[in-house]
């Protein structure tokens, strides 16, 4: 208990580390309306409930039930806590609050694999270190540097660097070429690596042009694109924003010490932050819990075939995609998506004379292969399929 008062005490003694707590409350405010807006939970959900590798069997949804108000009160848990950390008192409630909010967020996340994104795996780490761990704003600049360095690197390819994986995200800007989105694929390159930086600078000038600049350009990439992410980096900006009043308060006034008020430790920061880079590495195993926090950068531009085939007890039928596979575009070409697209047909032959299961297979091919290749197969989904 003394380990969470110790949290809450530094949430208390800091007027940067309490909007934080207001930021991360908002954020989770717009998550709520994100994946309720593009249908990826509550009613309206279209995209199939897909699992996470280290869960074969996945049942969590919000569309029905008992969930959907579970759904629901993610959002007021986080409504509240954006209203008591404002207020700057109750402390402790407020983190309660945001706590619980982080609780049910990670529920739904790790429930579908279908809500994975880059974003939310540096949003689960700057949570875990807001919520549980001291040195909070370190970590979280931290965190950020490392996230725009990162999903820099992952852009290092030749497909982001065409430009081809702009193309259908960009559409509205038919007058921009193909030349013109290789430069926008390379700028972008550029600012996430050019400008971060500038954010620990301790040079008044230059810690403004980093946040200035950040802001338009995470602003201009939400307007073309709309995205969580951008409004996520955007709102972090801010946080270096308030550690850098915070540490010129600090330096202003001597800070109050006692045996009753310990300075937290500054050993755990870095244990979460070097757990949080090993994420990325190839060291840790794909079907592992740490795979929430993996950034894997942009989709490649895949041409992808899916065949599925009926196995019955004396003969073989192919089956036809169904249209809503059909118009899920590159995301069909993701492994997760085509086994539960495949998955589909057990309900609908499973009343058939003699019907064994369904067998399918992905081909897929990038922008440099000619030809298509053998991606992943299984000889029969339906025995997967949990009863």
């Amino acid at each position: 208990m003394s380990w969470l008062k110790q949290n809450i005490w530094e949430i208390e003694r800091s007027r940067a580390l309490s909007y934080v707590g207001v930021i991360l409350g908002i954020l989770h405010v717009l998550n709520f309306y994100f994946w309720n807006h593009h249908a990826l939970l509550g009613p309206q959900a279209k995209m199939p409930l897909l699992c996470w590798d280290f869960a074969p069997h996945c049942g969590v949804t919000a569309a029905h039930g008992w969930q959907r108000w579970l759904f629901h009160t993610y959002f007021v848990l986080a409504t509240l806590s954006v209203i008591v950390f404002a207020t700057r008192r109750l402390t402790g409630f407020a983190w309660s609050l945001l706590c619980g909010t982080f609780l049910l967020m990670l529920y739904f996340y790790m429930g579908n694999a279908g809500l994975e994104s880059d974003i939310h795996a540096l949003f689960i780490v700057v949570n875990l270190g807001f919520l549980f761990v001291p040195k909070k704003l370190t970590l979280i600049r931290y965190s950020t540097l490392f996230y725009f360095f990162l999903s820099g690197f992952r852009e290092l390819n030749s497909d982001w660097l065409s430009g081809k994986s702009l193309e259908p995200q960009l559409h509205h800007l038919s007058h921009l070429s193909i030349k013109g989105l290789e430069w926008v694929a390379a700028l972008d390159i550029l600012f996430r690596w050019a400008l971060p930086p500038l954010l620990f600078s301790v040079m008044p000038q230059q810690f403004s042009i980093g946040v200035l600049a950040l802001i338009a350009f995470l602003a201009a990439h939400y307007w073309f694109l709309h995205d969580f992410q951008s409004i996520v980096l955007i709102f972090f900006v801010f946080s270096f924003v308030l550690d850098y009043f915070e540490r010129k308060r600090i330096e202003q006034e001597s800070m109050y010490q006692s045996y009753a008020h310990p300075e937290p430790s500054r050993l755990w920061w870095p244990i979460l932050f070097a757990l949080f880079v090993v994420a990325q590495t190839k060291i840790v195993k794909r079907a592992s819990f740490i795979e929430l926090i993996k950034i894997k950068g942009p989709a490649s531009s895949m041409d992808c075939r899916q065949l599925n085939f009926a196995i019955y007890q004396d003969h073989i039928r192919q089956l036809d995609l169904q249209s809503d596979a059909k118009q899920a575009g590159p995301l069909h070409c993701q492994q997760k998506l085509a086994e539960a697209s495949a998955r589909t047909f057990c309900d609908q032959l499973s009343h058939d004379p003699g019907f064994r299961g369904v067998s399918t297979f992905l081909l897929t091919r990038s922008l440099t292969e000619p030809a298509f290749r053998l991606t992943w197969q299984n000889q029969n989904v339906c025995a997967e399929v949990a009863p």
